[in-house]
């Protein structure tokens, strides 16, 4: 009797039907993992939320030097350069490092990770949340910190929506 299915899991006969008793098989199994994100979605919203990243660790140095003169004049600075620089500059290198992460998972063509886009996202909230909170040198400071995290918690969003439309797809064979 002729067998023309090759995967019914007999390995006693080869291709054409017939039996072959030099063959020796792996009955293993076999598992080939195909690339998870072959469009490598996210990819450009992380490495946008990178560079926004490294724009918030920049910020302070450049609103604060445009407002310096008059600040330093009045003597205002009582304080408030204690939190906000440092809250801009911890939480913007913390997205810069966490998306670079996904960056590197969508550039190799790998699924990014939603709990990593997820912290991203919750990290651009308290950017806006902590606008509100610490006393700002300047209005263009305030409204960095409100833009700059509106922006990171939509990209970050998206990427979330995006990682879990990526499905891992793997061929077993027994």
């Amino acid at each position: 009797m002729v067998d023309n299915d090759p995967y019914d899991g007999d390995h006693d006969e080869d291709e054409v039907g017939f039996e072959d008793e030099d063959a020796e098989y792996d009955d293993t199994e076999y598992v080939e993992t195909l690339d998870e994100n072959p469009e490598e979605e996210g990819k450009w919203t992380a490495g946008l939320n990178v560079l926004l990243g490294l724009w918030l660790i920049a910020a302070p140095f450049v609103w604060d030097a445009i407002v310096a003169g008059e600040i330093w004049a009045d003597g205002a600075l009582d304080g408030v350069l204690a939190a906000n620089p440092w809250n801009g500059m911890i939480v913007g290198a913390a997205i810069a490092v966490l998306a670079a992460y996904n960056y590197y998972e969508a550039a190799n063509e790998e699924a990014i990770s939603v709990g990593v886009a997820s912290l991203v996202a919750l990290l651009g909230l308290w950017m806006i949340v902590a606008a509100f909170f610490f006393e700002t040198v300047s209005v263009l400071s305030f409204w960095n910190d409100v833009i700059v995290g509106a922006l990171v918690a939509a990209l970050a969003g998206y990427n979330i929506y995006t990682a879990r439309d990526v499905e891992t797809t793997t061929t077993t064979e027994t």
